[in-house]
């Protein structure tokens, strides 16, 4: 997995994001950025190849939030289809920062999950604006994209992509994704609550398990 870039300033206000899948091996990135690993999985009741599967996320945190934010929660989605396309899509998104990140996650990831309802929101119990702590998600995966659409056969490599993104509200109940942004002027713009300097999400993929 590709480093992040340290934040202008890497203190508490930007300690890290982590995900880990139980006993699996934690990817190294750099303080107050990210580290993922592979999701945890299991096979649900399905025959061979085809049908459902479960995808489980065990995400641990760490961070400071600017005062405006009254309610967080973590906007996870999920979707399988082959390696080849799963590491493209990683690559995509992970090539881009600020308001463009989140467009090419949009586009490869949440609204195909939000499409098979393969997405859930989680709230983060905020305290004082602050949180530390862990969460186990899960998510339903269908095999709607593991389906070659021109063999009808099973594609190259399934591999699912799970990720979560970091939701804010104000306390108008005014609710916006975060974005990786320099800070701006105070009272600059009115979604200046939705700023981090840090990577907003968690983003990593593992072999779909049984599909052969």
């Amino acid at each position: 997995m590709s480093l992040f870039p340290h934040p202008a300033r890497p203190a508490a206000r930007g300690a890290p994001l982590r995900a880990a899948a139980y006993a699996l091996a934690i990817l190294t990135a750099v303080p107050a950025g990210l580290r993922a690993a592979a999701p945890a999985l299991r096979a649900a009741a399905r025959p061979p190849g085809y049908g459902e599967f479960v995808v489980t996320l065990a995400l641990s945190a760490s961070f400071e939030l600017n005062a405006a934010v009254a309610r967080a929660t973590w906007v996870c989605s999920a979707k399988a289809a082959g390696r080849a396309g799963i590491d493209a899509a990683l690559a995509r998104i992970k090539a881009q920062t600020g308001q463009a990140a989140r467009d090419a996650y949009d586009s490869a990831l949440s609204s195909p999950a939000h499409y098979y309802g393969q997405q859930t929101s989680v709230d983060i119990p905020l305290s004082r604006g602050q949180y530390h702590g862990a969460q186990s998600i899960s998510l339903t995966v269908g095999s709607a994209d593991l389906t070659d659409r021109a063999s009808g056969h099973l594609v190259a490599e399934p591999t699912v992509m799970i990720g979560c993104w970091l939701n804010f509200y104000d306390r108008a109940g005014t609710g916006a994704y975060a974005y990786q942004s320099p800070p701006a002027r105070p009272g600059a713009a009115r979604d200046e609550f939705r700023r981090v300097t840090w990577v907003p999400y968690v983003l990593t993929s593992a072999p779909v398990p049984n599909a052969d």
